[in-house]
């Protein structure tokens, strides 16, 4: 996950496939497995299945809502 232009995050799936969501959106994370390695993002219908820790996605979405422009 990482966030791109003005308050969008843009969410690799496990296929390699992008995805671009608002930061302001609903979201919803979950774990996936067992090792912690994958986690599902819904985002309103979309169900996104994710490469990276459920950690790792909510500091990236954490960081986006602190930084809805993609300013520090």
């Amino acid at each position: 996950m990482r966030r791109v232009g003005r308050g969008w995050i843009e969410v690799v799936d496990d296929e390699g496939r992008r995805h671009l969501v608002p930061a302001s959106s609903r979201i919803e994370v979950s774990d996936v497995d067992g090792m912690r390695s994958e986690c599902i993002v819904v985002v309103g219908a979309r169900r996104i299945l994710v490469s990276r820790s459920y950690e790792e996605v909510v500091e990236a979405l954490l960081e986006a809502e602190l930084h809805p422009l993609g300013r520090r």
